[in-house]
């Protein structure tokens, strides 16, 4: 199972704090919509949790005035990771990478590592400095593209497809299916629908839906789900 703690950073956002949240809204529900689930405040329900969970720490804000990291610069996104893991440089190349190919050269982006102590998989997303009106400009327009960058490089650093970021639909089993961790039947079980429940269809990807609730959400075969 694959879960992100997002730590949306307002502390510093100041009256840019409403695009934060607005990012943090629309990024929890195309989370859910790939099937990864998600916690705002840190930590999981013990009983979501697998062996195998695969666990991200995201923190998401804004550049102050200058930068502490950069002295001198003004404008741009940084994608900050620890030095020491290289997961976390790994998903901040993915991470800027997508940024580049969502928003081109509008405004600088730079991946930064820091010197710090880190065992988890960790990273700071600023997205522009709060002083430029620029780069506020830019994040006003583009709060849900600034989402699927970060969904969708979580996509492909987890190794699952990317769908998109839906509307949720309900549907009725046909019959009693298994629940997958990927759209695979050789994938990890999770679970299982029974016939003629409902069931809560977060998105599909071709002959899958991705189903369930935020910390228990997995792929079934659409054609045991009518909708």
């Amino acid at each position: 199972m694959y879960f992100v703690n997002f730590q949306p950073l307002t502390n510093s956002a100041g009256k840019y704090e409403y695009y934060i949240s607005l990012i943090t809204d629309e990024l929890k529900e195309c989370l859910n919509a790939n099937a990864i689930s998600y916690a705002s405040q840190g930590g999981y329900p013990e009983e979501s949790m697998a062996e195998d969970s695969q666990i991200v720490n995201i923190n998401f804000g804004l550049n102050a005035e200058s930068s502490e990291v950069l002295p001198g610069e003004t404008s741009g996104i940084h994608i900050i990771f620890g030095a020491g893991n290289p997961e976390s440089k790994r998903l901040a190349e993915i991470l800027g990478e997508n940024f580049k190919n969502f928003y081109s050269d509008e405004i600088p982006i730079r991946i930064i590592s820091e010197e710090r102590p880190q065992n988890t998989v960790s990273i700071t997303i600023n997205a522009g400095f709060s002083g430029n009106a620029e780069d506020m400009a830019w994040l006003r327009d583009s709060t849900d593209s600034v989402a699927k960058a970060v969904v969708l490089s979580l996509c492909e650093y987890f190794g699952i497809p990317f769908i998109g970021c839906e509307n949720r639909i309900m549907g009725i089993a046909t019959a009693t299916a298994t629940i997958f961790d990927k759209p695979s039947l050789n994938a990890e079980v999770l679970g299982n629908i029974t016939e003629n429940s409902k069931v809560k269809i977060n998105s599909q990807w071709e002959d899958w839906y991705i189903v369930g609730e935020n910390g228990k959400l997995g792929y079934v075969q659409t054609k045991f789900v009518n909708i």
